[in-house]
């Protein structure tokens, strides 16, 4: 993710787990499911590694919560209980765009395709 980039919606399955590395600034908010962030641990790079070994546990993320990455990091996102759907946002958000993500993504959630 660049800080030029669109608005990106994920949704990951019950007991999926996500590498991602996010620039510093870019924002997380979850919109339904629970979601619980991990950080590599200090001093190591996870590579590709899903190992739990490698990840602590940072917070977890309930719907409406939004969390920004205080640096670039690598992050494991976790989905321990149910689905969850999230919207990643740039570091540098234009003027108008996290209402325009919040619109559209109002509007694809009553996409009769969900149902």
């Amino acid at each position: 993710m660049t800080p030029h980039d669109a608005p990106l919606l994920l949704q990951l399955p019950r007991g999926a787990q996500r590498l991602l590395q996010l620039p510093a600034g870019s924002l997380l908010q979850v919109h339904s499911g629970r979601l619980l962030l991990c950080q590599a641990l200090s001093g190591l790079l996870p590579g590709l590694s899903l190992a739990d070994s490698l990840w602590q546990a940072r917070c977890e993320l309930l719907p409406g919560q939004v969390w920004q990455a205080p640096e670039t990091l690598w992050l494991r996102l976790d989905t321990p209980g149910q689905d969850c759907l999230l919207c990643l946002l740039p570091a540098e958000i234009p003027a108008g765009l996290w209402a325009r993500a919040r619109a559209w993504l109002g509007a694809w959630l009553k996409s009769p395709d969900l149902a």
